[in-house]
């Protein structure tokens, strides 16, 4: 329950991928880390 409930806010890796492509950053890096993830932007 606790996880469902953590995860239902949470955005997709795909969703990140999305975010991403229309914001002004130059590189980026999407990694799963267990049931998170670890995004890494730069200019």
């Amino acid at each position: 329950m606790a996880f469902r409930i953590q995860r239902s806010g949470a955005y997709s890796r795909a969703q990140f991928d999305e975010l991403i492509k229309n914001a002004p950053f130059q590189d980026h890096d999407i990694q799963d880390m267990g049931i998170n993830l670890c995004v890494r932007l730069s200019k």
